[in-house]
């Protein structure tokens, strides 16, 4: 089992809470960018079921406070556009950049210039979010 996931597993029943399957404890890990105070803040939203892998984690996982602490900072000096093009983003079904600008009602620069392109990803038409939290969020 790699350190990772010890860790995370560690974390996640030092308290002496629910068992904790180690994919699970993986994800929670590579979602917290392995905070424990954030993967403690996380199971705790999460259902026993769901911490042993007998149930789904959600799409996408609960934000805690301390995640959103530190994705905020990425998101600062987001305009009404950027904030509609990520949010849009967020909820969409397509990866395809022309649907994403033609479903946000944005030009092309709000996707290259700014903040949004900091935090997504466009690469062949494609768009993908750098970092899973701040599509959580």
């Amino acid at each position: 089992m790699s350190t990772r996931i010890e860790n995370a597993l560690i974390v996640l029943t030092g308290g002496g809470g629910h068992a904790v399957a180690p994919h699970v404890a993986a994800r929670l890990a590579r979602f917290t960018a392995d905070d424990p105070a954030a993967l403690r803040q996380l199971a705790a939203e999460l259902t026993a079921e769901q911490l042993a892998g007998a149930a789904m984690l959600g799409d996408p996982l609960p934000i805690a406070p301390a995640l959103l602490d530190a994705v905020r900072p990425s998101l600062d000096g987001l305009d009404a556009a950027g904030r509609r093009m990520l949010l849009t983003a967020a909820l969409s079904t397509s990866d395809r950049a022309d649907v994403l600008l033609a479903a946000a009602v944005a030009e092309i620069d709000a996707l290259l210039d700014g903040v949004v392109p900091t935090v997504l990803a466009v690469d062949d038409g494609r768009f993908a979010f750098r970092d899973e939290r701040v599509r959580a969020v």
